[in-house]
This record gives structure tokens, C-alpha cells and sequence, in this order.
């Protein structure tokens, strides 16, 4: 099984196009479930993997939607439940010219507790993935290095996928980086931005994410990806599609590499497997794949 690890939120998607900044009635208004890891687990499950998810929501209605979606997609999930913390929130709001300005209320992710559950379930892991957000709260820390050492010690593989740049300053720098030292990941997976903070004076964004990994992934957007293991380099070309809304991309192009890495495939292939997924992923609303609907006849 691949197990998730990170944060589970209800995204609010707002778009607005032409002149309609200020206006009280957007082109388009969406609700949908999501979160980096929860994302990628339900991408996961969508690519044919066995796919898990560990995290905290709030004991509310909202915990209760976020998790019936996991399970709808066939993700086994593993959340604590709080009683103190609300569920997360996050409002994406893509203004005419695709400016993004998120507003977020993390709420039960920053209060992520390994509990026995989550222990035996990243027992049974051949591979845990982690995202960076799980790191926000620093109460939280100490928790998400348990269980990535605990999943080393069963023998599973260690991916990991930064957040967006602002959490390097959230963070700060040095403590970021001894995290991720700590979590010696054998894949990372960083956008440009996020790699760039990380590099040192006149160090390249990924030879920077190669010091902290066996396999570097730097991805470039519509530009593809780049891609360093040990002493090779290679590009991969991003698909050709009509981008509908970006969200959750990343996430699912994580999925389609892991999944096909955790299936045996060449790293190349699954370099591509996870561009497949990313540009499905661009070409729809929200972060999740598509549900499958019984036949009707």
C-alpha cells in the first residue's frame, strides 16, 4: 500500500474573469474536497494503486464530507478526529489574468497526532509520501518524523513534496532544511520556486534538491519537469492540453510517479505516468479525479 500523509481541507474555488474583480457574483463558484496528500491519495487510487491516507480533520460536518470522499474514491483512511479544531478551509480566489490569492484556516491539520491506528497502517506501507504542509504547526513536526521513520524502519520507501514557496519563510529556512534532512527522502518532488529558496548563493535550484535526495524532481509547469537521480539528468515535456484549473496538478502528477515507481517501472516512465495524470488533473475543476459512475442501461 502507498500511504499519504498530510493535510485534508474543503476547498472554495472562485473564479473571476473581465471586469468582475470586485464584483459579488464570480464566473464560476466551486466547493471541493482537498489537500496535497489527500489529493495525491485519491490520484493514487485513480492510477489502480492500493492507497491510504493519514491526517486530522475536525469532528464536524465538514471532517465528515472530506472523509466520505476519501473513501468514495478507495482510499483506506486513517484520520484522527478533533473536537478543538475545525476541519481546514482554503479559499482560492483566480482573478482575469489567473493572479491566485488563497486564504487559509488550517484548523485540525496543524494538530496531527500519530496514533496506534495510523502506526499499524504505515506498518503495512511499501511506500509513505509526505507533504510539506504537514510540517506547518510545530507541534505537528515531531509526529509526521515518527512516522516517516517508523515507515523506514518497516522497509518503505520516503517521498516527500514541498508546499508552496511561503512556507520556507513560515518555516524558516534552516529549520525547513533540517527538516528535510531529517526526513531523507529518496524522491522529492519541488517547483521552481519553492527549489529556488531552498538553493544556496550560487547554487542552482536542483542541485539544491539533489543534496536532500537520491531523486530530484524540479517541476517547471508547462515547461515539464526536470529530473536528476545520482549523476543522470533528463527532461520531460509537459502534455499539450487547454488548462481548465491547475489545482491539485501537482498532486496528481506525484501520484502517477509514484504509483508507476511503486509498480516497477523505469523512472523515466514513471516521470511520464505522472505528466499523465497532472495534465488530466489541469483539465478539470478541482484537485480530485473524476468518480467512477455505474453504467446505466
Amino acid at each position: 500500500m502507498i500511504v499519504c500523509l498530510g493535510d485534508l481541507i474543503l476547498d472554495v474555488l472562485i473564479r473571476r474573469a473581465g471586469n468582475r474583480e470586485s464584483s459579488n457574483n464570480p464566473d464560476q463558484l466551486a466547493v471541493a474536497p482537498g489537500g496535497a496528500a489527500a489529493n495525491t491519495a485519491a490520484w493514487l487510487a485513480y492510477a489502480g494503486a492500493e492507497s491510504g491516507f493519514l491526517g486530522s480533520a475536525g469532528d464536524d460536518f465538514a471532517g465528515d464530507m472530506l472523509i466520505h470522499d476519501l473513501e468514495q474514491h478507495c482510499v483506506v483512511c486513517v484520520v484522527s478526529r478533533s473536537e478543538t479544531h475545525p476541519s481546514g478551509i482554503l479559499l482560492l480566489e483566480t482573478g482575469s489574468e489567473g493572479q491566485v490569492r488563497a486564504t487559509a484556516q488550517r484548523g485540525a491539520n496543524d494538530a496531527y497526532m500519530l496514533d496506534d491506528v495510523q502506526r499499524q497502517l504505515i506498518s503495512t506501507a511499501s511506500w509513505l509520501h509526505v507533504t510539506a504542509y504537514a510540517f506547518y504547526a510545530e507541534s505537528a513536526r515531531p509526529q509526521v518524523l515518527d512516522a516517516i521513520q517508523l515507515a523506514r524502519r518497516a522497509g518503505a520507501t520516503i517521498s516527500l513534496d514541498l508546499g508552496a514557496p511561503h512556507l520556507v519563510h513560515h518555516i524558516g529556512k534552516a529549520t525547513y532544511l533540517e527538516l528535510l534532512r531529517v526526513a531523507m527522502p529518496r524522491l522529492l518532488f519541488a517547483n521552481e520556486g519553492e527549489a529556488t529558496l531552498l538553493a544556496g548563493d550560487g547554487q542552482q535550484p536542483l542541485e539544491a534538491l539533489a543534496r536532500l535526495a537520491p531523486i530530484a524532481v524540479l517541476k517547471r509547469g508547462a515547461a515539464g519537469c526536470t529530473v536528476q537521480f545520482e549523476v543522470s539528468r533528463f527532461d520531460v515535456p509537459a502534455l499539450q492540453i487547454q488548462e481548465i484549473d491547475p489545482t491539485g496538478a501537482g498532486d496528481a502528477f506525484a501520484a502517477g510517479t509514484i504509483a508507476a515507481l511503486d509498480s516497477g517501472k523505469s523512472l523515466r516512465e514513471a516521470i511520464q505516468a505522472g505528466s499523465v495524470l497532472g495534465a488530466k488533473c489541469a483539465a478539470t475543476v478541482g484537485g480530485r479525479p473524476p468518480l467512477a459512475r455505474p453504467v446505466r442501461g
